[in-house]
């Protein structure tokens, strides 16, 4: 039986290059792609970002609003631990559409700014503060949640023989407590504390 298990700092690196690091590189390419993609095609049709935009959320003023560090956190926090149980689900690799959803929603942003008359420049000062923390932590999370689904549908197609309780289990919840929980913590601290000050200075 294939040993998955790491205690720490060495073995998650270990784990990470044995196992995921092609995946963080994929998701990746998939999150910039998504908002390239999605702000070139949308950059001269602001009606349609709109339109989109309204369909995720038809309150748009919250999408770039600031809320307290309580709500901010428990959010952060559900999100990379939700991306991970995404991938419990079989054969579907949801946590790489969820990483494709959030690069689209990015370029969605960017597509309508003549409608939400917020500049480029002032969506990228609301995102980069945090989102140097956030958006590895979220791409973590969604490889993570690939490599389970992966793990389970190779067990289903007796692929791989991985004890998913002994092994996988513990694997990623020392992942999620160790590494992406601090990761979305320190996000949060930034987005409620630092990012309004930088605003403020603008």
């Amino acid at each position: 039986m294939q040993k998955l298990k790491y205690y720490g700092w060495q073995h998650f690196r270990s784990f990470y290059k044995d196992h995921i690091q092609m995946t963080v590189l994929l998701c990746t390419a998939l999150f910039i792609g998504s908002i390239l993609l999605f702000s070139v095609l949308l950059g001269n049709n602001a009606g349609l970002a709109t339109k989109l935009l309204i369909r995720i959320d038809p309150n748009i003023s919250t999408l770039l609003s600031f809320h307290g560090i309580l709500p901010t956190l428990i959010k952060n926090l559900f999100t990379g631990f939700y991306l991970i149980a995404l991938g419990i689900i079989p054969f579907l690799y949801i946590p790489a559409i969820f990483t494709v959803f959030n690069g689209s929603l990015i370029g969605i942003l960017f597509g309508a700014t003549s409608y939400t008359n917020i500049s480029h420049s002032m969506i990228l000062v609301n995102i980069l503060p945090h989102g140097i923390v956030f958006i590895p932590a979220i791409i973590l999370s969604a490889a993570c949640g690939i490599y389970v689904c992966k793990t389970i549908s190779n067990r289903i197609l007796h692929k791989q023989h991985i004890h998913l309780c002994k092994d996988l289990l513990p694997l990623m919840l020392r992942t999620y407590f160790l590494i992406i929980a601090p990761l979305m913590i320190v996000s949060t601290l930034i987005e409620v504390f630092i990012t309004p000050l930088i605003i403020a200075l603008i």
